[in-house]
């Protein structure tokens, strides 16, 4: 994907710089000149000359925390809501680093200056700034994104690709290319992996013992290597066979299967070690999950505070039974703990059913519990939950013990979802898998999540799970 990488990148890298200055300059006219009328200037009008240094120190940061962010390396499948959260971390750091520089030369340097000469920006203009620069700097990108999806959908600089496999994951992988002409790559054909039938439009063009001749016949530029798990020494092998040449090797395998191979290297003593099954979720990563848990818990738990007196009484009012729902849920290690919920059914559900999946119909439901449900604010209360220290802001959501012992069976890997805390919200929550919605994809995506963990994966799916909650129904 290089020839996309490359200028994309530098658009991307000029857009940002150009609506930075458009919108630096822009808040300062804002600031001191057109609503000086709304936010009178008390201090004195600070000299240009100020301004300009400081517009230096923004060109200078903005450009090097973004490459330190990696801004411009292709992201080729990154969604919109991934890109704004770049963005936005982006112009946070940049800003502070300016801050903190001028502020340090204020300090040190300006001691005994005149505060019309201080090196301080207007704390009005640069916030200005900084929801101006947001704001462009995601328009510039949106408008990058579409010229590039259009460019790339009529032939512009495609990518010759061969898929290696022609099983269920060499197809599943030919039909996401084929749905998404934007990425600029076009396969020339599939090499047998598994069976020789060709694929909609896409030819069999031989065998693996075939590939040297194939990649030389049909120019191939990227190799999509898509043998199922079995085949793994198989799939080495023909990385090794290429990986000399100018061509670019990607190796495809289903999340589920790919989730439990993260490996990390370790040694003892000298001896290196290859950690199989290994998650990044231990030691100062794990302390630092618990410090967000429990500060975001905390201020939710009084920010929420009143809308969760308002659907208590709702509920005490419309139903009888008690407001909150106590229920045995599986959490870290497979150990048992009580999870709370605000009462959306009616009193002793289960009784005569036993323990079942509540669907997006359930007759059980009262009529308060279908609003709560459809905006998920029966989960509320689980803040309290969170700040115990039984369940996290982000993870798999905990289970009970009956369908777990279910799921065990029937899914072999299900027990490894325990190595983290469950969490009220999650990475297959914010993908559309909730409630019984397709267990088995849950798992994989879960499963992603253990091996993938971040502090800034976990910031991003509490961003955007407001935004999610309703495009994802059906619970």
């Amino acid at each position: 994907m290089r020839s996309y990488g490359y200028w994309v990148g530098f658009l991307k890298w000029l857009t940002d710089l150009s609506m930075t200055v458009l919108a630096f300059w822009l808040a300062y006219y804002l600031r001191f000149d057109a609503l000086t009328w709304l936010f009178p200037v008390r201090w004195g009008y600070p000299e240009i000359s100020i301004y300009w240094k400081l517009f230096g120190l923004v060109l200078l940061a903005w450009t090097v925390v973004f490459y330190s962010l990696r801004a411009y390396r292709p992201r080729h499948w990154e969604g919109r809501e991934e890109e704004f959260f770049h963005i936005l971390i982006g112009v946070g750091v940049a800003s502070a680093v300016v801050w903190g520089l001028a502020l340090y030369y204020r300090v040190f340097h300006q001691r005994n200056a005149p505060p019309e000469q201080f090196l301080e920006p207007s704390r009005l203009m640069f916030v200005m700034f900084m929801f101006l620069d947001v704001t462009g700097i995601v328009a510039g990108r949106a408008f990058i994104r579409w010229l590039a999806e259009r460019l790339r959908a009529r032939g512009w600089q495609i990518q010759r690709a061969l898929i290696v496999g022609n099983g269920t994951l060499g197809r599943a992988l030919a039909s996401r290319i084929w749905q998404h002409p934007e990425y600029g790559i076009r396969i020339v054909g599939m090499v047998d992996g598994e069976n020789g039938d060709s694929f909609h439009d896409v030819p069999v063009l031989g065998s693996i013992e075939d590939l040297p001749r194939i990649v030389r016949e049909h120019g191939v530029q990227a190799l999509f290597i898509a043998l199922p798990a079995d085949a793994f020494s198989k799939a080495l092998s023909i990385v090794q066979q290429f990986q000399t040449q100018p061509i670019s090797i990607h190796m495809a395998m289903d999340v589920l299967t790919a989730s439990h191979l993260r490996t990390t290297i370790s040694e003892i003593d000298g001896l290196p070690l290859l950690n199989i099954n290994d998650t990044p979720l231990q030691g100062a990563a794990a302390v630092a999950k618990r410090v967000l848990d429990i500060v975001l818990s905390a201020l939710a738990l009084i920010l929420l505070a009143p809308l969760m007196l308002l659907i208590a009484l709702l509920i005490k009012l419309t139903s009888r039974g008690p407001v909150i729902y106590r229920q045995i849920r599986m959490g870290l290690d497979g150990r048992p703990f009580v999870m709370y919920k605000f009462r959306t059914m009616v009193e002793d559900a289960e009784e005569a059913t036993g323990p079942t999946m509540a669907g997006p119909t359930d007759p059980r439901r009262t009529p308060i519990g279908k609003v709560l449900r459809f905006l998920s604010f029966d989960e509320l209360p689980q803040f309290w939950n969170v700040l115990k220290g039984d369940m996290s802001l982000v993870g798999p959501r905990p289970e009970r013990p009956y369908f777990v012992a279910d799921f065990c069976q029937r899914y072999s890997q299900y027990m490894l979802r325990h190595r983290v805390k469950g969490g009220i919200t999650g990475w297959a929550q914010v993908n559309g898998f909730r409630g019984d919605r397709d267990y088995e994809r849950r798992i994989e995506y879960d499963l992603y999540y253990l091996t993938h963990w971040s502090i800034g994966l976990d910031l991003w799916i509490l961003l955007v799970t407001p935004f999610r909650m309703f495009r994802y129904t059906g619970i």
